[in-house]
């Protein structure tokens, strides 16, 4: 018996960025996450990857997530709007070396700061 032929041929992984968060923790965005979550929710973000990757560096607020993710953000992080926040979701996973890798699973800007524990 033969199986039938994969109708969706895996597509080549290509990273976006990797930035050291504020802890020295690379986090990644794949262009399969961008595309297919954070662009298809929030197209205002198309042109912002630079604004994410400094809220991932340095962000005025972290909060963990009721599910364990950390919720980063940044009022004022997208020039001309001051008011808003630039809110950042990461996972995070361990790596078998001990190190920490993070994830982006979403970014979209807000007109409140994220909620959860604050973390220190």
């Amino acid at each position: 018996m033969t199986q039938p032929e994969n109708p969706m041929p895996m597509r080549p992984y290509r990273l976006l960025f990797s930035v050291a968060d504020r802890d020295g923790n690379p986090v990644r965005l794949d262009e399969a996450q961008w595309v297919g979550h954070v662009l298809s929710r929030h197209p205002e973000m198309e042109f912002r990857l630079e604004e994410i990757q400094s809220v991932i560096r340095s962000p005025e607020i972290v909060r963990l997530g009721d599910y364990g993710e950390y919720r980063l953000a940044s009022q004022g992080a997208v020039a001309g709007l001051p008011q808003l926040y630039l809110r950042v979701v990461v996972n995070y996973f361990d790596e078998i070396s001990g190190r920490r890798l993070g994830s982006v699973r979403t970014a979209h800007m807000s007109k409140t700061p994220p909620t959860g524990e604050e973390v220190i």
